[in-house]
């Protein structure tokens, strides 16, 4: 895998991790979580692409990442999806400090992510730089 097709799987996690995973996360706020919004964050980290977990979906498209180039970044992604398959019952069931524990890693995730994109720092072109897809 070259730098760009690198890139281009970084972004594929940013968007397709990072920014599904986050989006109903930034939302929580120190209320207790309303039916709604938990029924979106349940989605979100456990049925992210409709059936697999966020973990799952990560573990799939960071593989050829981690394959050409090992880092620590992926490691931590992975600490933290694995905390939020653990504490996926007491999610489900509402419980505050769960939500918000989930909510906190899936922003980091997502920061993550977006930090390693933008470290690949390729250019396609010279003196062009590629642009994520996604804007924070």
């Amino acid at each position: 895998m070259g730098e760009i097709d690198r890139r281009r799987q970084l972004a594929a996690l940013v968007h397709s991790v990072g920014k599904y995973i986050s989006r109903t996360a930034r939302n929580i706020g120190a209320a207790p979580i309303s039916a709604p919004l938990l029924r979106m964050l349940i989605k979100d980290l456990y049925h992210l692409d409709g059936e697999h977990t966020a973990s799952a979906v990560f573990a799939r498209l960071a593989a050829p990442i981690e394959a050409q180039k090992p880092d620590r970044w992926i490691d931590r992604c992975r600490v933290l999806l694995r905390k939020i398959d653990e504490i996926e019952p007491a999610v489900r069931r509402g419980d505050d400090d769960a939500v918000h524990l989930a909510a906190t890693m899936a922003i980091e995730i997502d920061t993550l992510l977006r930090s390693a994109f933008e470290e690949s720092g390729v250019r396609v072109n010279p003196g062009q730089k590629t642009q994520s897809p996604h804007r924070r």
